[in-house]
């Protein structure tokens, strides 16, 4: 369904804003070019609201790479936000690899 609220702000005409679980919106994003031809930004769910700025630095990438916005985000909050992906991914390995599972 179609995103409503701040999110949608920097979307153009025309354009929609789906969620989807992490697995599916890394698969999706790695198809910019049916996203462009749907005109559908596909993100996963916001995992601690719409106005983090970590997502918000997702979907500011998003917009970027599919050509809507000129400039990109915040390295290090899109860095964030790719680490907050991945951990939704695959929690277990997550822990593993940056030293929680004690």
């Amino acid at each position: 369904m179609p995103v409503r609220g701040r999110a949608v702000a920097g979307i153009a005409a025309g354009w929609s804003l789906r969620t989807a679980a992490p697995k599916w919106a890394c698969v999706w994003r790695n198809h910019p070019e049916a996203q462009c031809r749907l005109r559908t930004i596909v993100m996963p769910a916001p995992w601690n609201g719409w106005s983090d700025p970590a997502w918000q630095a997702l979907l500011h990438q998003r917009l970027h790479e599919v050509g809507l916005e000129p400039d990109g985000p915040d390295p290090r909050l899109l860095a964030q936000a790719e680490r907050e992906i991945l951990a939704r991914l695959a929690p277990p390995w997550t822990k593993l690899m940056t030293g929680q599972h004690r």
